[in-house]
C-alpha cells in the first residue's frame, strides 16, 4: 500500500534555518493555516546553540541563507508525508518551487545533508 500523501499551495512566511521554515498553507475553502514544516528527508547543519564562529554555524547559515533566498515571500507546493507532526511539533514536508524540488536542490548544492527518520 502506498503511503498518502498531502498537498497544498502555501506561501514562504520565513525561513528559520536551512531545514525548517515557517508557512502560511492554503487548505482551500477561503481557509489557511501558519505553520512550521522540517523539510523531509535532510538535515541542515545547526545555526542555533552553536558558537558563530564554528564551522558548522557558517555552513548551516548558508544553507539557511541559500534557502531564504529561494523561497522567502514565494509560493510554493507543499507535499506532506505524514498528517501529524514531528519529534518537535513540525509537519514533514517537501517545498516544490515550480518543478523543482527544494529538499533535494539543497541536497545538490551540498549545502544539507540526506537524512532519514
Amino acid at each position: 500500500m502506498e503511503l498518502q500523501r498531502f498537498v497544498y499551495a502555501a506561501t514562504v512566511k520565513r525561513v528559520v534555518d536551512g531545514d525548517t521554515a515557517d508557512l502560511v498553507v492554503d487548505l482551500g475553502f477561503h481557509t489557511s493555516q501558519e505553520m512550521r514544516v522540517r523539510l523531509l528527508g535532510i538535515n541542515a547543519p545547526e545555526t542555533y546553540g552553536v558558537p558563530h564562529d564554528s564551522d558548522e554555524y557558517q555552513a548551516g547559515k548558508r544553507a539557511a541563507d541559500y534557502l531564504r533566498e529561494r523561497v522567502e515571500g514565494k509560493e510554493v507546493v507543499l507535499r506532506t508525508e505524514k498528517d501529524r507532526t514531528g519529534k518537535y511539533g513540525r509537519y514533514l514536508a517537501t517545498l516544490y518551487l515550480g518543478e523543482t524540488d527544494v529538499n533535494e536542490e539543497l541536497v545538490e548544492k551540498g549545502l544539507v545533508k540526506r537524512a532519514t527518520y
